[in-house]
């Protein structure tokens, strides 16, 4: 099930332009991952493109890399499917590895704190709403395979 070596980028992108577009309440985050938008990207974006690909950001595409090593580990422990909230699961093994090994991952975002809780802020938030739509295309992908 790993991705090629161009498809983070396509997908990243989806990804990206899919958060821009509805999934982020959060109009300071919206215009900060617009601001991260590149206009000359990868080859194969660039041959595809007929005006509606978005060109992920850096972090973005990090980030969807970190959840598809993870998503393949647990892969490769079979059941995938059968597993109970591996999204979850997942999401906090790349908030770890971010955390760990890429501070500077959306660092912008650390003081933008959210409305709801202290604890929480919005580039931990982003983080969750980009590995749960690239774990969610990934397994929708994967059951349409036929494979368990």
């Amino acid at each position: 099930m790993k991705i090629n070596i161009l498809k983070p980028y396509a997908i990243s992108g989806f990804i990206q332009k899919k958060l821009m577009k509805k999934g982020i309440n959060c109009g300071y985050c919206v215009n900060y991952l617009e601001s991260l938008v590149i206009k000359q990207g990868c080859q194969l974006i660039d041959i595809k493109n007929r005006g509606g690909l978005v060109i992920p950001a850096k972090n973005v595409v990090t980030i969807v890399k970190l959840a598809d090593g993870i998503l393949e580990s647990f892969v490769k422990k079979g059941k995938i499917l059968c597993q109970k909230d591996i999204i979850k699961k997942i999401e906090v093994g790349v908030k770890t590895l971010v955390l760990e090994n890429h501070p500077i991952i959306f660092s912008n975002l650390n003081d933008h704190l959210d409305d709801l809780s202290c604890t929480s802020n919005h580039r931990l938030n982003l983080i969750d709403k980009i590995v749960a739509c690239y774990v969610s295309l990934r397994l929708k992908h994967y059951c349409r395979l036929g494979k368990t």
